[in-house]
């Protein structure tokens, strides 16, 4: 796999735990409202498609750059509706809603956000400031516990990434070898403390210590040592990882950047979100 074009970087997934986070389309109303709407009637797209073209246009918030080609794929489709797409963060969408809910605007018809520490879930929808819109489509092709709350239309991964013109094959097979001595001060991911992905991925490390622990007893041949005042293999890891130097960065672009960067004799490896896979030229 190629990353930016000028090296090979490869994804390992195989025999680790990963943090999923989710891609979720939501519907901006409240719960009394979205009934009197009607917002989960059986309606066909076409009856859909006509009542859309009497309002005219779609109002998007959305944390991906590609609101930009959903405006025009769709206005293509469905022409006499205009998108009015919104490309913010996550943290700027939610303030956005916040201070438009406080206010009693209800601006957007569509919020497409990753909803990885639950605000929309646990917050939002739980008030009843959004409603989860199942598209009916592909929402058949769906299960249902991706529908509620939120619909998520995709699931990311944190994976371990490296650079393939110096290794020919997967340089690690667990999480512990991170923790080895030879990978000192050449692992990067981005600040737990700044992305809620990575801190993510560092609970289920602790959500998931029976498996850590029993992945540490196959790697080292023996059962784990706790260090003074560690609760499980899951924080034991952290700890151990975190002794290891890591590289902190501040978003995974540069994680894959400085790992994919061609003519590196000793690059870093690291871990970074499924989605960058897509750089792969």
């Amino acid at each position: 796999m190629f990353i930016s074009k000028r090296a090979t970087v490869a994804a390992i997934a195989s025999l680790m735990a990963l943090a999923l986070s989710t891609g979720t389309i939501w519907a901006q109303t409240a719960t009394a409202w979205s009934k009197k709407a009607a917002l989960d009637a059986p309606d066909t797209t076409e009856q859909l498609y006509e009542a859309a073209k009497k309002e005219g246009k779609v109002v998007l918030y959305s944390m991906s750059s590609r609101s930009k080609d959903v405006k025009a794929s769709f206005e293509k489709q469905y022409p006499g509706v205009t998108v009015e797409a919104y490309d913010m963060r996550n943290t700027e969408i939610f303030e956005k809603i916040e201070r438009e809910n406080a206010a009693g605007i209800k601006n957007a018809d569509v919020i497409f956000v990753k909803d990885s520490d639950g605000t929309m879930a646990n917050d939002f929808y739980a008030r009843g400031v959004v409603h989860s819109y199942v598209p009916k489509d592909i929402g058949v092709k769906v299960a249902n516990e991706f529908k509620r709350p939120g619909f998520a239309i995709y699931l990311e991964m944190k994976l371990v990434f490296y650079n393939t013109e110096v290794y020919d094959k997967d340089p690690i097979d667990s999480w512990w070898d991170l923790t080895r001595p030879e990978w000192k001060g050449k692992i990067m991911l981005t600040n737990p403390q700044a992305a809620i992905e990575t801190l993510g991925l560092f609970c289920s490390f602790v959500q998931n210590s029976a498996e850590m622990a029993a992945d540490y007893k196959r790697e080292f041949g023996q059962d784990i040592k706790l260090s003074p005042g560690i609760a499980n293999a899951g924080y034991e890891f952290i700890k151990r990882l975190a002794a290891n130097d890591l590289i902190i960065t501040s978003s995974d672009q540069e994680v894959v950047d400085a790992i994919g960067a061609a003519g590196q004799k000793n690059p870093p490896i690291g871990i970074a979100t499924s989605s960058k896979i897509r750089d792969k030229s």
